[in-house]
């Protein structure tokens, strides 16, 4: 599927500046993962993990990144066994992944 909104609008993501991800390795994870952010532009950023209840456990960006791939270090190591959620904001755009931590 290469068709995503952004802004209330139907985009393809394919198009070089509209490029946005966010990964999670590895997955599942014992505690420690690290999370690979790609950007198509420079744009503002949120990426932030997620309970399954909602509940924002940790930051991991939140400032403008330039274009490019970003490696960024999530550590888990604290928080209990289960299914977390990586949201990226980036210049209107969401992404959602999950990710696994196993004990």
């Amino acid at each position: 599927d290469s068709l995503c909104y952004q802004d209330r609008r139907l985009v393809d993501v394919h198009d070089r500046d509209t490029v946005v991800s966010v990964t999670g390795f590895p997955n599942p994870t014992r505690g420690s993962a690290t999370v690979l952010l790609t950007l198509g532009k420079d744009l503002p950023v949120r990426l932030s993990v997620h309970s399954m209840l909602g509940e924002e456990v940790a930051v991991l960006a939140d400032d403008v990144r330039e274009a490019g791939e970003h490696l960024l270090h999530f550590n888990g190591t604290e928080l209990p066994e289960g299914l977390y959620l990586l949201r990226l904001l980036a210049g209107g755009m969401v992404r959602t992944r999950t990710l696994l931590l196993l004990r």
